[in-house]
Formats: structure tokens, C-alpha cells, sequence
């Protein structure tokens, strides 16, 4: 789906001949970094940052996770309290914490390992198909010394927006302005296309990754939003393993 120009509301982000400007410096630096469209060939390195990136989210669900899981630490409280209540064992009481995270490293692992083999399997397993060749689509990697080091794709949600997806750095380059640098790809991409706004979903609990989005000028839509299981089976997954869901939005034009 195309959409037809429309009056932009966040200038900051045009240049006079409606590009990104941020784009067009890191363009212009010396630096080895360029960020290209998929081509065949890519595949590989691409499933594997995909994949490292996810996987390493296991620990921060299952520990940093936490934080914002008030009801959750509530319960494993009261589990630990009964533990010594029953029992009266000291030693089993402060065994009790380590063994509920040790449950809630376990579900976390197996469910994102579930996540990852879904996407694999899907539009990871032919990019072509489902980003290059669909209208209002598209999937870009970085490129740094001829090496595949970050990727970003953008999808048609077909009601004026698009979605920002599959963003990830390789764990060796970050910190260098590449997953900024494909933000603003993603941003321009959106504005040539005319669509009136851009939007993401993410379960990251690192700050560093929402610290990203905001100074790429995204806004949380849903600042209340509730702690959802990942897992659509039993109560003791459900348990041991929940995921926050966070939703932003840039807007580009006017509502």
C-alpha cells in the first residue's frame, strides 16, 4: 500500500528535500559503516544476530524482569515465608529465592527459544518474500568492513502506518550509533512513503533500548500496560515466565 505526501509534523527529522538529516551525516562520515538492503547472501548472518539478540534476553526477563513485576515478587515472598513456616528449615528457606529463579530462568530460555524458531521459520526464513517484495516493506542491514554487524525492517500495517521490526546490533558493535543510524533509515524509508506514523512493540527490559526509541523521537502509547505470558499453556509456566510489553509511536503527520 502507498500513500499519497502528506504535511509533516515532526520537521526536526526533513531536510529541505525531505530527507533525515541524521542519516545523511552518518552517511557522510568516513566511517566503513553502510547500511544497505538485504541481499541474498545475507541470510546467515542475519538469523544469527536475530537469534543472539533474542536469546541473550533470557536473564533480563528472568531477574531484571522482576522490577516490574510487583504481584510476581509479591507471590514468590509469600512462597518463601510458607517455605519456612512448613518446614522450618533455615537452610531450605534461603535455598527457596534461588531455586524460583532458577524455575524462572528455565521458562524464560525455553520460551524465547519457542519465539526464535517461530520467526526463523517464518519471515526470517525468506526475507525476499516477506520484506523485499511486498509493497511498503522493506529490510536493511549495517555493514561494517564487509561484515553484517546490525539489521531493521519495516512492514505495511495497512491502516497508514508501518512497523519498525527485527532490529538488532551484533553484541561486538554496539555502542557505536548503528542501531540509531537504522532508526533513522526505518524514519526515512516511512517519510518518502508517506505513511502518517511509525510504531513498535518490545519486550526489552534493558533501558539502553528504550532510551534508543525515545531519542529517535518515538512516545510510549501504553505507559500501563500489564505484565503478559509469553507461554499460552500451564499455570506453573505462566508463573515462572511473564513478559511486559511496551508500545511506542512516532507520529509523522497530522491525526
Amino acid at each position: 500500500m502507498r500513500h499519497s505526501p502528506t504535511q509533516m509534523v515532526c520537521e526536526t527529522w526533513l531536510d529541505a528535500d525531505g530527507n533525515v538529516p541524521h542519516l545523511r551525516a552518518w552517511q557522510q562520515r568516513q566511517d566503513p559503516l553502510i547500511i544497505r538492503e538485504f541481499e541474498a547472501g545475507d541470510e546467515q548472518p542475519v538469523r544469527s544476530i536475530f537469534r543472539q539478540g533474542i536469546l541473550e534476553r533470557a536473564p533480563n526477563a528472568a531477574i531484571r524482569g522482576l522490577r516490574e513485576q510487583p504481584r510476581v515478587l509479591f507471590l514468590y515472598g509469600l512462597i518463601t515465608v510458607g517455605c519456612l513456616a512448613l518446614t522450618g528449615s533455615t537452610l531450605l528457606t534461603l535455598c527457596a529465592p534461588c531455586i524460583l529463579l532458577g524455575l524462572r530462568y528455565h521458562y524464560s530460555q525455553h520460551a524465547i527459544l519457542n519465539y526464535v524458531r517461530t520467526i526463523l521459520d517464518t519471515d526470517l526464513a525468506d526475507i525476499s518474500k516477506h520484506y523485499m517484495k511486498r509493497p511498503g516493506c522493506c529490510f536493511w542491514v549495517a555493514v561494517f568492513d564487509s561484515t553484517v554487524v546490525g539489521m531493521v525492517a519495516v512492514r505495511d500495517l495497512n491502516d497508514g502506518s508501518a512497523e519498525l521490526c527485527r532490529m538488532s546490533v551484533d553484541p561486538r558493535f554496539r555502542g557505536r550509533g548503528i542501531a540509531k543510524a537504522l532508526g533513522h533509515q526505518v524514519i526515512e524509508f516511512a517519510v518518502a512513503h508517506g505513511f502518517s506514523a511509525i510504531v513498535l512493540s518490545t519486550t526489552a527490559v534493558k533501558r539502553n533500548a528504550h532510551h534508543l526509541y525515545r531519542s529517535l523521537g518515538f512516545v510510549e502509547e501504553n505507559t500501563n500496560s500489564r505484565s503478559t505470558c509469553a507461554l499460552n499453556s500451564s499455570g506453573l509456566q505462566r508463573m515462572f515466565f511473564q513478559l511486559r510489553h511496551y508500545h511506542y509511536r512516532l507520529q509523522l503527520t497530522e491525526e
